[in-house]
């Protein structure tokens, strides 16, 4: 089942619903229009009979490049609640549209499909480029957004290592990419499969494109965020602490208390082998979705 697009050159973003542990149904949404409202309705019919939208169960929006690449997350963080996988735009079942990838105008689709799907707030959980979207969606629409996890987040370009930021041919890069896991998922289920050589360009170029959000805008985040990072990722432990601080956390919390913030360092572990670690890390952040619940 492929997207479409709308008039306002929104993706149709491509969404999975999981609920008590499993996955059980797909189809596509996008902005409020009324005709996209009726497609969502109609391709959910056809794809498979499952539990109707209700804005009073939906609580966590699960949102990543490539979701289906991290394995069980999902299912886990379903166990208790409704998990909707977005595959953003370009990924995965998502058909691309004519405009670069930039982190504001990726936040600005969720929140789009927030009010597509009649849901006030959500938890956002974020890994990679989700993470910087869900960073964008709780800076852009603060009101949409209950709590947030971010997986391997940055926001300044020096957060990552410097092998990271340099520039990089995009020859070399698909060459390397050929037939990686990442290569092979696209290939599985794209609408477009020639156009993965174009997906690696844009990345590319949102890699490129100075990322320097204000520290001051980091810092006012309104709802509780969880920081999770490798030991070993391609985000510098500094900056990861750096943010940490700048969301209130890092304090003496036998005096002081807890704060909101929390901050996870996974050991043993680099920034692709996070997705194999949902038996660590997706207890922590039930545990503090459910903590920022009560």
């Amino acid at each position: 089942m492929g997207s479409v697009y709308s008039r306002k050159r929104s993706p149709y973003l491509w969404i999975k619903y999981h609920q008590h542990g499993r996955a059980v149904r797909e189809s596509t949404g996008t902005t409020n229009e009324t005709v996209a409202r009726r497609m969502l309705r109609a391709r959910e019919g056809d794809v498979e009979r499952g539990i109707p939208i209700d804005p009073k169960v939906g609580r966590i929006t699960f949102h990543e490049a490539a979701a289906d690449l991290l394995n069980d997350y999902p299912a886990r963080l379903a166990a208790r609640r409704r998990v909707i996988t977005v595959e953003l735009q370009g990924h995965g079942h998502t058909r691309d549209i004519g405009r670069p990838l930039r982190y504001e105008l990726l936040a600005d689709d969720i929140a789009a499909l927030l009010d597509h799907l009649g849901l006030a707030r959500a938890d956002l959980v974020g890994y990679s480029l989700g993470a910087g979207v869900a960073l964008q969606v709780a800076m852009r629409h603060p009101g949409r957004v209950r709590c947030l996890a971010a997986m391997s987040v940055t926001y300044r370009s020096d957060g990552l290592h410097p092998e990271m930021t340099a520039a990089a041919d995009p020859g070399t890069v698909l060459e390397q990419l050929s037939n990686s896991i990442y290569h092979r998922a696209y290939l599985d289920v794209a609408p477009d499969p020639g156009l993965w050589p174009e997906l690696v360009r844009k990345v590319l170029d949102l890699d490129a494109h100075p990322q320097d959000w204000p520290a001051a805008q980091v810092a006012a985040i309104a709802a509780p965020v969880m920081l999770i990072v490798a030991d070993n990722d391609i985000v510098r432990l500094e900056h990861a602490v750096e943010m940490f601080h700048l969301l209130g956390g890092g304090v003496a919390g036998d005096i002081h208390g807890l704060p909101a913030a929390r901050l996870a360092v996974v050991p043993g572990t680099t920034h692709a082998g996070l997705s194999g670690r949902a038996d660590w890390v997706a207890p922590m952040i039930a545990e503090f979705l459910g903590d920022a619940a009560g």
